[in-house]
């Protein structure tokens, strides 16, 4: 089953006639968002219609060695293979120079693309290495206009589940060898490449579309003064560019089909600890949280006649939170503790419906009694 209609997505996106200079289409995204199936079902539509068009093997991949000294000791190699990685990008790009006889090369990922997994793993206090490996990049450029930029992006849970039914398949080639990443590394590098795509591609935006869902988000649409109904078919967690805050993203469609989503921001994730027998003080001095409040409520997974209680910590955003609840979750009796799910909880704890139709008010920017900070059509 194929997760993107690419038909749909180029039919009318890349002109029939064909270009009278090679250009670049550049496939983007983190790790297993399906970028690279996209890529190859892209490259035989183009062929289907015409066009004498190339997929170049992503970068990555053709530096085995360097990965498996990476994946042995991860801190240890961590400036080496982002080294080793620029370095193969800037000699991709020599060779992709040679290839003017094409109408289109697609490239899956670019020297760009290292900017997030650099700010995954090489730790801020090197600067010295930040700054080597930067200006190490600023030394690469494209050497064909670039046509299109294509950023995928599904939610957050199927990148996960996607994921783990790779690595299964990995392992098993491997003999059994565990050599994937956790569910942190791989979060993170999909927060990245939110915080960074306009970084990355900011000379591009103009011929970017984002793909998510198999819907497409394209622009601004003001709805200033209107009610207008909205069905929810999809739902993730982010972070906003610029702020840094949480935002919870609704994915869906109008009465008229149209799609769109809908950002929920003012919403703090958090997780409870159980107080019962704990030093409130020591456990208020070792989290760091934006604020806390102590709850009453029952415990959901086991029968509880009466009431306990609990201190809620909220986070400025989920990254932090996880980071602060795999600090403790071993030490205290911790609630709404879902590393993977926790929007499940904030839909909940926000009364936020979304299994039927809702009247959003656009003038006064609320869905529900959250307020919404933008629409995309």
């Amino acid at each position: 089953m194929k997760e993107f209609n690419v038909v749909e997505l180029l039919g009318a996106s890349i002109p029939v006639i064909r270009p009278k200079e090679t250009k670049l289409i550049i496939v983007t995204g983190a790790i297993a968002v399906g970028k690279t199936t996209f890529a190859r079902d892209l490259l035989n539509h183009l062929i289907n219609q015409g066009y004498h068009v190339t997929l170049r093997v992503e970068v990555a991949r053709t530096l085995e060695n360097e990965f498996r000294l990476y994946q042995g000791d991860s801190e240890k190699y961590a400036c080496f293979f982002q080294y080793a990685m620029i370095r193969a990008y800037y000699n991709e790009m020599k060779e992709i120079k040679k290839l003017k006889n094409y109408d289109y090369i697609i490239l899956d990922r670019t020297y760009l693309d290292t900017i997030p997994f650099m700010n995954v793993i090489i730790p801020d206090g090197d600067i010295e290495v930040l700054e080597m490996l930067n200006d190490e990049l600023s030394k690469i450029e494209f050497p064909f206009d670039v046509a299109k930029v294509i950023y995928l992006k599904p939610s957050c849970d199927k990148m996960l589940d996607r994921y783990r039914i790779r690595e299964l398949d990995e392992r098993v080639k491997d003999g059994g060898v565990d050599v994937g990443y956790d569910d942190d590394y791989l979060m993170a590098i999909y927060d990245q490449y939110d915080l960074c795509m306009d970084k990355m591609y900011s000379s591009y935006m103009r011929v970017m579309e984002m793909i998510t869902r198999e819907n497409l988000l394209i622009g601004d649409c003001d709805y200033d003064g209107v009610q207008f109904h909205f069905l929810p078919i999809d739902v993730d967690e982010s972070t906003l560019y610029g702020t840094g805050d949480y935002v919870l993203r609704l994915h869906g469609i109008l009465t008229n089909g149209r799609r769109m989503r809908i950002d929920v921001c003012g919403i703090k994730p958090f997780f409870d600890i159980l107080i019962d027998g704990v030093n409130v003080d020591d456990m208020l001095s070792e989290i760091e949280c934006e604020s806390h409040e102590v709850i009453q409520a029952k415990p959901i997974n086991l029968f509880c006649g009466n009431t306990k209680e609990f201190v809620r910590f909220y986070f400025k955003n989920s990254g932090i939170r996880s980071k602060q609840l795999r600090m403790v979750k071993d030490r205290y009796v911790t609630y709404s503790n879902d590393l993977t799910f926790h929007y499940r909880k904030v839909l909940r704890e926000g009364k936020i419906d979304v299994t039927r139709w809702k009247m959003v008010k656009s003038s006064e920017l609320m869905y529900g009694n959250n307020q919404y900070r933008k629409v995309l059509k």
